[in-house]
């Protein structure tokens, strides 16, 4: 029981320090065989074969995937690959985090000028 309540604030600690609550944009793309254990969208357990996306964005980000529309898209489990997919392409934007809002605290002249360069740059 003590290992089981140790993992579980490890997760919890490093859900707090991840990416996420960093304002980092992950995206994890997987062809092949995923199982996943644990409570979501589907349930308790759920296993996937193909092509898997996980994208956790934030504001301001796209994730465009192209197909081919004449051949589809079909996987083939021999050789774990994905035909089909022309282009995957994904973008990040000017995003507003606390490390801006901290620079407004201590500079607003410094933050305003970051927030005119991003609309010049679009």
């Amino acid at each position: 029981m003590k290992k089981c309540f140790l993992a579980c604030m490890l997760l919890v600690l490093l859900l707090l320090t991840s990416c996420i609550m960093q304002s980092h944009n992950p995206l994890q793309i997987l062809t092949g065989k995923q199982t996943k254990l644990g409570f979501g969208d589907y349930g308790a357990f759920n296993h996937k074969e193909g092509l898997v996306i996980s994208d956790i964005p934030r504001e301001n980000t796209t994730l465009e995937i192209e197909f081919d529309s004449e051949a589809g898209v079909s996987y083939d489990p021999q050789t774990g690959s994905v035909k089909g997919i022309v282009k995957i392409t994904r973008s990040v934007g000017p995003q507003i985090t606390g490390y801006l809002v901290e620079l407004a605290q201590v500079s607003p002249d410094a933050a305003l000028e970051y927030l005119k360069s991003l609309s010049e740059n679009k």
